[in-house]
């Protein structure tokens, strides 16, 4: 089914030819619409067209065919956030061939999207493999589960050694620097597998993404990791985790504000609800630029993208609580109050948000609390600069 063709190109082709008007004909024409993008009603009508095409059940030859584009429809509904009639194209594509690489392969991920039971994930997992063991992709995917859902990295090291070992596969590779990265970053491979991850495909943004990552955090080598952020962004402008984390970069480790504010905002035309990026720019236009305004509408753009994240609310709270005492506005401070409670029942270990309490508290002449919410804020982390701030407040009361 697949063509070398851009997709544009491909529409054009399939409509002016008027391919014959059957399952393979109008399926090529809604896989082409969907590979194209924004025109994913197109792309639905043409796969209607296809599975209506055997209202009499589906012939032996054509079964291969049908169930593909039940599974290539499956993955457009579940795009557009229709997932009950994603899993009805599932399951009518593996009623009519069961060994359907295109259904068996995407399942397990439509499932764990669903938030459905573990062993349920792990046995469609198994049903793929038991007909295709061998499957690069799908393993990653598979390991990817085992370690972020399972916690069970081991067995993730485990299935990623097999990957590899089938083939020097990019992203195979890539995905086990990451694992090696979060659970042995000193461990040598970890720089190996990048370096191999990059030789086998120089376009693969991930792991040329994450590799910039690995030089910036663990190696601070930030002139080779420069090199490979313009590596990754020239494979793909629109990157917005390479945008992202080469901004931290410059941010965090090299002090070019103007440089980290232009790929932060570059993250953001690419992904608008990239959580981080609005944070993080929040955070440098609070901090580094002044610019209040901006910064609290990216605190709250922040909190939208990502309402469970306890450090995005305690900052938003933190951030409101001060500014409300600076001009005296007992509402924006009460606020800042409510965000930074919040943040406290997502992570009652949140330093900022116990720290942002106890200024509420020392501005409001409450002393005895303050000193409380202190004592925690310590407890949890006494390096933060908001428990730091706090400590030299309460200081500075006793002189």
């Amino acid at each position: 089914m697949g063509t070398a063709d851009p997709p544009a190109a491909v529409v054009q082709r399939l409509q002016e030819e008027h391919l014959r008007k059957d399952v393979i004909g109008y399926g090529s024409l809604g896989e082409a619409l969907a590979a194209q993008g924004g025109r994913a009603e197109e792309a639905s009508k043409a796969f209607d067209d296809a599975l209506a095409c055997c209202p009499a059940g589906v012939p032996p030859h054509l079964q291969r065919a049908y169930a593909h584009y039940c599974g290539a429809y499956a993955a457009l509904c579940e795009e557009k956030g229709d997932r009950q009639r994603a899993q009805e194209l599932y399951e009518r594509g593996l009623s009519v061939h069961p060994t359907c690489p295109t259904c068996l392969g995407n399942l397990p991920l439509f499932l764990q999207s669903c938030k459905r039971p573990s062993h349920e994930i792990e046995a469609a997992y198994k049903a793929y493999f038991d007909a295709y063991p061998d499957s690069v992709a799908v393993l990653v995917k598979y390991a990817n589960f085992l370690r972020h859902a399972l916690r069970a990295p081991d067995r993730a090291e485990t299935i990623l050694k097999k990957a590899i070992g089938i083939s020097e596969d990019a992203d195979a590779l890539g995905a086990y620097a990451v694992l090696l990265h979060a659970v042995r970053p000193h461990d040598p491979l970890t720089e190996q597998l990048y370096g191999r991850a990059v030789k086998a495909d120089p376009t693969a943004v991930n792991a040329l993404s994450n590799y910039g990552l690995y030089l910036s955090e663990m190696k601070r080598d930030y002139a080779k990791a420069k090199k490979i952020y313009e590596q990754a962004l020239t494979a793909d402008p629109a990157h917005a985790n390479s945008c992202y984390n080469y901004a931290v970069m410059l941010d965090s480790g090299l002090n070019d504000v103007e440089g980290a504010v232009q790929l932060y905002e570059r993250a953001l035309k690419a992904k608008p609800t990239h959580a981080y990026a609005l944070y993080n720019l929040a955070v440098v236009c609070e901090e580094k630029l002044n610019d209040h305004e901006r910064a609290g509408s990216l605190y709250e753009r922040a909190v939208a993208a990502a309402p469970r994240d306890s450090l995005a609310v305690a900052d938003h709270g933190r951030f409101e609580a001060r500014r409300g005492a600076d001009t005296n506005d007992a509402a924006q401070v009460e606020k800042g109050a409510a965000l930074l409670r919040r943040a406290l029942e997502l992570d009652p270990a949140c330093a900022t948000a116990h720290a942002a309490l106890g200024e509420i508290s020392l501005n409001a002449g409450d002393e005895t609390g303050a000193k409380r919410c202190y004592k925690d804020a310590k407890a949890s982390d006494p390096h933060a600069s908001s428990v730091r701030r706090l400590g030299d407040l309460l200081k500075r009361r006793k002189m």
